[in-house]
């Protein structure tokens, strides 16, 4: 129907997305390399672009980058069929709307839900997807669109629209979609069947997937009709009582939760194991971001709980607030301990997620399969590594930025609870597991310009004198590694709660640290980054997580007596694992001592509260001779 409009041409499925963002988050993508994806990928031919022109239009894109590397790509295709504006329907492309988002800020995101029982009658014959298993069906379909859903709350313009209603409606609905792409409407999204056959033509087939052009015509055909209403609602007549049962069984819930209906009671929808979260959140202002973020955080959680600071809060966070939740409470003394306590004793669920206004989840929270980790009882909270996100969209991938450790996940047991202050972290009776791939990204550094960040410095050193860790919020005055966020990490309970247990004076002695490079001159106090190595031939996984955590860390002594000036320096994590016969590259942190001179540099591994591996093994222990001049 898009494609039908006078403006806009809407590309046959390109399929190569996944591979470009795996390429662009590892090595990079350069215009040579992107040209050589997309050219010899196997659905290149269905574009009718050549390769040629392809060439030239990419070489006049400077810089390079991927995102108007697409642009270039899109547009000559739409230039074939003299259009200005394009479209992209490759369908598992809902699954990463995140990382689109990064690479085109500017993009609109439809998604089309259709009664689940309905999708089973469409695929259950299709040589993809889930086969004739109507329970696979279920859990695929019911999977899918909550993610998606799930995922939205980090796109700028999404719009979800009703596949019935398009059906029955259509332009009604698509009014509403020109309105949402700033199209003007016309009747010719309407005449879509009388130019499908052609555009299907166009179709070559994947033949190194093993899919022909013909099988593609038969999925399309009934785009040569106007739209069927007897489509909607098969699932009445082409479903058996029991398919339709294990159907409502496994995705009832996703089908009320969209508005469909069901044929039988609600008491016998499968409910998984799973406890009740409450998302909390303090703030005094909600920003544009924000806003998408706690949306789809409320997607995610069982409640949302929303605390305004009522000493700084204006109309306006009063109002989003009350979009996001009709739980809006309002107390003052900022971060104090007695109003973090009545916070939690708010929250009406067993477990709590806490969380700030520049916090957004990371994508491992998407599926909900996270609450597996709920039902381990040894575990009273979750300690869950943050990440700082840059102006770039990338995130510090060094300490202590990376992982930032924050107890933000726990039991709803307040008398359990000792609450901090300003800068400390919360101290919980019980277990505590340490987490993988549950994070938190923190957009305080790019929201916020330099100068708010030195506000925001001085308040907190007026609250906690001595404990603003000013350095945190200065990024730019160091030399810091980032890195692209990762795409499309997905919960799994096998490896997400990290432990670290006592390592023997055989297996120290098989894990080497080795120092790649070292300033020979500092200033007092002035922070750094050693770049290391660090090699476990050991038969163990190690990280740094309890109840034994392995990190790399330093001692200073005066170079002429050697006497020890600062024995434990800062501690830089092995994040998140380090694997059996294999190698990390770990940039550690590092500060100078305060007074001028010259010293000595040792840097070693240590397990916490077991033993300096360089008491096991000597060779371990790294020296360097430097100056500290002030």
């Amino acid at each position: 129907m898009l494609d039908s409009h006078p403006e806009m041409a809407v590309v046959h499925e390109t399929q190569f997305y996944y591979q470009l963002i795996d390429q662009e988050a590892t090595e990079g993508v350069s215009r040579e390399s992107f040209y050589k994806l997309v050219t010899n990928f196997f659905s290149w031919g269905d574009f009718d672009i050549d390769a040629g022109v392809f060439q030239r239009a990419l070489d006049q894109v400077e810089p390079f980058n991927l995102g108007d590397g697409l642009r270039r790509f899109y547009r000559l295709y739409a230039s074939r069929f003299g259009k200005k504006r394009w479209g992209e329907k490759t369908p598992d492309y809902g699954n990463i709307m995140p990382q689109i988002q990064a690479i085109l800020p500017e993009a609109h995101f439809i998604h089309i839900i259709r009664d689940g029982r309905d999708v089973a009658v469409s695929k259950r014959h299709l040589w993809f997807g889930a086969g004739n298993n109507i329970a696979a069906l279920a859990e695929e379909w019911g999977t899918g669109v909550k993610r998606i859903r799930h995922l939205s709350g980090t796109c700028t313009h999404y719009k979800e629209v009703v596949f019935e209603e398009l059906v029955r409606d259509p332009t009604h609905v698509l009014r509403a979609i020109c309105e949402f792409l700033g199209l003007t409407y016309t009747d010719e999204l309407l005449k879509y069947d009388t130019r499908a056959a052609d555009r299907l033509s166009e179709l070559k087939g994947w033949r190194e997937e093993g899919v022909t052009a013909e099988q593609f015509r038969f999925l399309h055909s009934l785009t040569t009709r106007p739209p069927q209403e007897d489509r909607c609602g098969r699932w009445r007549q082409e479903l058996s009582r029991d398919e339709i049962a294990v159907f409502e069984k496994i995705a009832g819930r996703t089908l009320t939760d969209f508005g469909y209906d069901l044929a039988y009671k609600p008491e016998g929808l499968r409910r998984s194991p799973k406890t009740d979260v409450t998302g909390l959140l303090l703030t005094d202002g909600l920003s544009d971001p924000a806003m998408g973020w706690f949306a789809r955080a409320r997607a995610i959680v069982d409640e949302l709980v929303i605390f305004v600071d009522g000493g700084r809060v204006n109309a306006e966070t009063w109002e989003r607030a009350c979009h996001l939740t009709d739980r809006v409470y309002e107390l003052t003394g900022e971060g104090s301990r007695e109003t973090q306590r009545e916070m939690v004793e708010a929250c009406q669920t067993e477990w709590v997620l806490r969380l700030d206004s520049d916090e957004e989840l990371a994508t491992a929270w998407n599926d909900g399969a996270w609450q597996e980790m709920l039902q381990l009882p040894e575990y009273s909270h979750f300690v869950l590594p943050r990440r700082w996100i840059v102006p770039s969209g990338n995130y510090l991938a060094c300490s202590p930025w990376w992982p930032d450790w924050q107890t933000r996940l726990f039991r709803n047991r307040p008398d359990q609870i000792m609450f901090p202050g300003i800068h400390q972290h919360l101290q919980i009776a019980g277990g505590g597991g340490f987490c993988h791939r549950l994070a938190i990204h923190h957009h305080v550094l790019h929201l916020n310009s330099r100068e708010a960040r030195e506000r925001k410095i001085q308040r907190y050193e007026q609250l906690k004198p001595g404990g603003a860790l000013s350095h945190f919020y200065r990024f730019e005055d160091y030399p810091l590694r980032d890195s692209v966020l990762p795409a499309g990490e997905l919960f799994d309970l096998r490896d997400e709660v990290l432990r670290m247990d006592r390592l023997s004076m055989a297996q120290m002695s098989k894990i080497t640290l080795r120092v790649l490079r070292m300033p020979a001159q500092l200033r007092p106090r002035q922070f750094f980054w050693p770049q290391a190595q660090v090699t476990n031939e050991s038969d163990r996984t190690i990280c740094s997580a309890p109840p034994l955590p392995v990190h790399l860390s330093y001692h200073w002594l005066e170079a002429g007596s050697r006497k020890v000036v600062v024995f434990d320096g800062m501690r830089t994590a092995i994040f998140p694992l380090l694997s059996p016969d294999d190698t990390c590259a770990v940039q550690m942190f590092a500060a100078a001592p305060e007074k001028s001179g010259e010293y000595l540099l040792q840097l070693a591994l240590v397990q916490e509260s077991v033993a300096w591996f360089d008491q096991i093994h000597p060779p371990n222990l790294q020296e360097f001779r430097v100056r500290v001049v002030g």
